[in-house]
Parts: structure tokens; C-alpha cells; sequence
């Protein structure tokens, strides 16, 4: 092997608070490669790639990163990575929301001058020539705010590339992509192998790691445990296996009956966030419904549109046949309709805040949590929260009083998605709900989900990955380009016919057939309509003890006069 470019010499890792052990001596050499790590959820690969950059320390031992001139230095803190010219693209990855993308990918670089082009055409030209240069698509004078999964992904890439590294660390760089997404990384470390410059990544994801990498190292149980070299070959389908397929999951047959929940004319023409038109979707008791979001654009913003945290939205919705189109995303929660989006760890988590607390806050409205008067039932949370910890294996929760920005992504994933499966609502909206889950977390999850079927409960899925929703689904739209393009039922929901658009023709938008009472086919709701159902519900409460009353003294006056006769 080449002469080693970083060390990991005894290196142990825990946390005191916590007593959790993350890594025990381990030793590990990077020579001039591009070097996966692999491992499951919690197992330690961020805390790894963390203390490479010099954000964490090793609790013991040591990590040791070499010179142009073969002497070897520790790394002490981040501000220090420009000396050892490495660069760190993390899922931590901070960028100033209201600036664009050239402007994040300069920011931060003007006090060191030797790395700074100070004319901002210079500037541009550089990173233009980097995005030729390594394939990567994304438009500099997009505000960070309006960027979609994937281009966040290529903007922290792109960042780490612009200062010329010679080390290059990425912390999943693949997560939450789609199947098209993950062939354009494949280009870009396609590209990354031909350049000299050492590259350290953390994936779960094993045949991506083993189609790009040349050595892959294997972590289990606090180790390092194997090391393998690879044998590069230039075939895509290398990490695109179906792993799905090795859950066996006999789908149900769904009866073609009035539908749990029913969405017509669903659109979104807004300037600041990604439109579509007219869509058309309907969800049985019992089914699981699958949205394929070809282009990974759309699944975060139809989640909110549906539940009304979107109010440039229009459409028509109803659910149980009775219409709920205004609707707030409170009174979707009191309808006992749950959802859990994408972008879990910003819309449905209190970073700083603990499990139980957590758990409090999205289940308020629940009276079995919260009395009337807003004192929460400390016993009733903290045992389930237990029951859920132990239900889908999140280790060291702490009986929930661990804060959320203490668990690993897949491990928080988890915890989101076990508080709302396990409400057991009537329906559940999932946005890309498998993002950060490893197999062994997703099957936990998938034994659930497919439980609440059973009961006749409804599901609908968006989702970037065409092989989950061939597993899961019962039926599946194709949304591509701001539209419904295809409609696929029973034996034709395959990824084969997903993923191809030459295809997508044969599946014809009338597959779908609705069943429409009665109580459907009324003239649309106005918001006034709504909004006097609920004055009249808030005043039918405020009587209620005054209508109580007066009915107690009708009685007791009924019964005086009945015994004086």
C-alpha cells in the first residue's frame, strides 16, 4: 500500500454523559483512495468523520493526518483543516438560507488568501469549471432556501471541492437521493478517482461504496472490523440493487370501494416553491398508496400542501366522504390523519429539546398525554416513549431523556416515525419515510406500517425510490415535471416501469377508478362554510354546562312535581 495519509492509531470514542461506546481501539491506514466506510444506523460513522475534520476529539488514542513531506500532525479543531488542505462536506452542513449558491460556496474563504480569488468573476469561473469538471448540475443564483435535497447535496460537495483539498471527507454523501440522483454521484467519484486527492465518505449505502470506492472498511460493534480491496468496474447497476427484495411482504387484495381519503384538482403555482397541476389520487382502507417523485422535487411540499401548512395550495380534499379542503393541519391531527416529512429533523423535531418532550409537543392535542388544561401526563409519555425506544430498537435513549440532536440521523428517523405509526391514526402521510434507515430499521418500520393495514388504516407514500413503493404499494402515480404522468395497478407497479419514461406511456392516467357517494359529489366548500361550522362548534361548547344545567333543574322541577302530584 502507498504510504498512509491518515492514521487512526488505538482510537476509542465514547461519551461521558451517556456512557455509550462508539469506538475501542481501533486502528485503520488511508493511503492517496477513495475510502468508504460502511456500517448501519448508530453505529458511529459520523462521530468518525467528525473527528477526522476536528469538530470531536478521540476519548484515547489518536489521529494522525501526513504532510506533502510525510510528517504526520494531529488535527485539533475545524479552523485548522485548510492547513492540512482537507475539506468537509457533512449532513451538518450549515449554509446562510437567504444567500446563493456561489455566494455560500465563497463565503468563508477571504481570510485565507492563497484559497480566495478576490475578483468575483474569477470567483465564478472557478466553480463554473469545477461543475464541468465533475458533472454537477446546480444553479448559482438559486437561493439556498428554494433547493431541493439533491442540490444541497452538490452545493456542500461543491463547497468542500472549491478549496482545492487534497483530503476530502463526506459524510453520506448519497443519503436521501433518488435512483437517478445516485448515478450522477457515481459520475462525480467517477471523476473523483482520476484526481489526486484522498477521499474519505461514510455510506450505509454498500454497493454504492463498493461500485466507487477502491477500499471499503467495514464497522461493527465499536471496530473497524474488515477491509477490503475493490475491483472497479464501470457499471451503474453495481448500486442499484433492489434490497427490498429481500423482505417478503405479500401485498393485500384492496377492494375498489368509496376511498378513506379522496384529493382532486391538487395544485401549487408558486413562484418560491415547486409547482404542479391537478392532481388526482384517491387511498382505500387498507392500502398502502405510492406517489414516485421521479425528479425528488415534490415530495416535501405536496406533504404540506396536503395538510394545509401550504396555503397557496388549492384543492379538494375529503376524508372518511366528508370534505376537509380548509382545513388546518390542527384539525387534520383532531381527524386523527398523522404525517411525518421528509425533512423530519427541521418540521417535526426540537433539536435541543429531549424524547419525551418531543413526543409531548407533536401529540398535544392528545388527551391521553395532555389534560384539557394543558398539564402533561409526565407517567403516560414516558412510558411509551419507552415502549417505543424498545419497540424499534433507538439505543441510548435514555428513557427519553436524551435530546434529539444527540441521536444519529437514522436513529432520530426512527424515533419521528415510530411517535406517529404507533398513535395508530386513521391515515399517515410519509414523506420519503426510509431516507436515513438502514435495512435491518427499515424492516422494523415496514412490520409496522403494514399492521396499521390490517387494521384499515390508509397510507400514502412519496417517495424517491421506485423499489420501496414496488414492495409496499398497491397502486403508484409516476409526478414528473410539475404533473401526473403515468398510473400503475396492482402487477404493474414495478421500479423497471417507474424508472423508465419511454415506458411510462402504457400506463394510462384512466387506470384509476373513484367510487364517489353521495356526500362527494356536493358542490365545493366555501372557507366561510368552515369557518362557520367552527364558531358554531366553539359555541356549542362554551353552552354546553349551561345547557347541562338548565336540563338538571328541567328534572329536578319534573321530579317535585311528580311526587306533589
Amino acid at each position: 500500500m502507498e504510504h498512509p495519509v491518515i492514521k487512526l492509531k488505538n482510537l476509542t470514542k465514547y461519551y461521558d454523559e451517556y456512557q455509550r461506546l462508539i469506538f475501542y481501539n481501533t486502528n485503520l491506514e488511508i493511503s492517496n483512495e477513495i475510502h468508504a466506510i460502511v456500517g448501519p444506523n448508530g453505529i458511529g460513522k459520523t462521530s468518525l468523520i467528525r473527528m477526522l475534520a476536528g469538530f470531536e476529539s478521540p476519548s484515547k488514542g489518536e489521529i494522525l493526518i501526513s504532510d506533502s513531506g510525510g510528517v504526520y500532525s494531529r488535527i485539533n479543531n475545524p479552523s485548522e483543516m485548510l492547513d492540512f488542505k482537507m475539506a468537509y462536506a457533512g449532513q451538518d452542513d450549515n449554509f446562510l438560507e437567504t444567500l446563493t449558491v456561489k455566494q455560500n460556496i465563497i463565503l468563508g474563504l477571504e481570510s485565507r488568501r492563497a484559497y480566495f480569488f478576490s475578483n468575483p468573476k474569477e470567483s465564478e469561473f472557478r466553480i463554473k469549471e469545477l461543475m464541468e469538471q465533475f458533472k454537477i448540475k446546480l444553479n448559482l443564483d438559486k437561493f439556498v432556501k428554494d433547493l431541493a435535497i439533491e442540490e444541497l447535496k452538490k452545493l456542500s460537495l461543491l463547497r468542500a471541492l472549491f478549496k482545492e483539498p487534497k483530503i476530502l471527507l463526506l459524510d453520506e454523501p448519497t443519503v436521501g437521493l433518488s435512483y437517478s440522483q445516485k448515478a450522477e454521484f457515481w459520475l462525480i467519484f467517477k471523476t473523483l478517482r482520476e484526481k489526486d486527492i484522498t477521499v474519505v465518505f461514510t455510506t450505509r449505502d454498500q454497493d454504492f461504496a463498493q461500485a466507487v470506492a477502491h477500499r471499503v472498511s467495514w464497522i461493527k460493534k465499536t471496530k473497524i472490523t474488515g477491509t477490503k480491496t475493490m475491483k472497479l468496474k464501470e457499471n451503474i447497476k453495481l448500486f442499484t440493487n433492489d434490497e427490498w427484495s429481500k423482505i417478503k411482504y405479500q401485498k393485500p387484495e384492496i377492494k375498489n370501494q368509496v376511498p378513506l381519503l379522496y384529493v382532486n384538482n391538487f395544485s401549487l403555482d408558486d413562484a418560491k416553491l415547486p409547482s404542479f397541476f391537478n392532481l388526482e389520487f384517491a387511498i382505500r382502507p387498507g392500502e398502502i398508496y405510492g406517489i414516485y417523485d421521479y425528479e425528488n422535487l415534490y415530495s416535501e411540499v405536496l406533504t404540506d400542501s396536503l395538510v394545509g401548512l401550504v396555503k397557496s395550495a388549492t384543492k379538494r380534499i375529503w376524508f372518511e366522504e366528508d370534505e376537509i379542503t380548509f382545513y388546518s393541519a390542527k384539525r387534520f391531527s383532531k381527524l386523527n390523519i398523522n404525517w411525518v416529512p421528509g425533512q423530519y429533523g427541521k418540521k417535526a423535531v426540537l433539536q435541543d429539546d429531549t424524547l419525551l418532550n418531543n413526543f409531548t409537543f407533536w401529540n398535544y392535542n392528545k388527551r391521553k398525554y395532555v389534560t384539557q388544561s394543558g398539564i402533561v401526563k409526565r407517567f403516560e409519555v414516558k412510558n411509551k416513549v419507552a415502549i417505543l425506544s424498545k419497540a424499534y430498537n433507538i439505543s441510548n435513549s435514555r428513557d427519553g431523556l436524551v435530546t434529539a440532536n444527540k441521536l444519529s440521523k437514522g436513529e432520530l428517523q426512527k424515533f419521528v416515525l415510530a411517535r406517529s405509526i404507533e398513535e395508530e391514526p386513521k391515515f399517515l402521510i410519509l414523506s420519503n419515510p426510509f431516507s436515513d434507515l438502514d435495512y435491518n430499521s427499515a424492516k422494523v418500520v415496514i412490520k409496522r406500517l403494514t399492521s396499521l393495514t390490517k387494521k384499515g388504516k390508509g397510507i400514502l407514500i412519496i417517495d424517491t425510490d421506485p423499489f420501496l413503493l414496488q414492495l409496499l404499494c398497491n397502486r403508484v402515480a409516476v409526478l414528473y415535471h410539475k404533473e401526473f404522468v403515468a398510473k400503475m395497478v396492482s402487477k404493474q407497479v414495478k421500479a423497471s416501469n417507474m424508472i423508465n419514461p419511454a415506458l411510462w406511456p402504457s400506463f394510462a392516467l384512466t387506470n384509476e377508478t373513484f367510487i364517489k357517494s353521495e356526500k362527494m359529489s356536493k358542490l365545493p366548500q366555501t372557507k366561510w362554510f368552515v369557518k362557520k361550522q367552527a364558531i358554531k362548534k366553539f359555541f356549542k361548547k362554551v353552552f354546553k354546562p349551561f345547557i347541562v344545567a338548565k336540563k338538571w333543574i328541567k328534572d329536578q322541577i319534573d321530579e317535585i312535581n311528580s311526587r306533589l302530584g
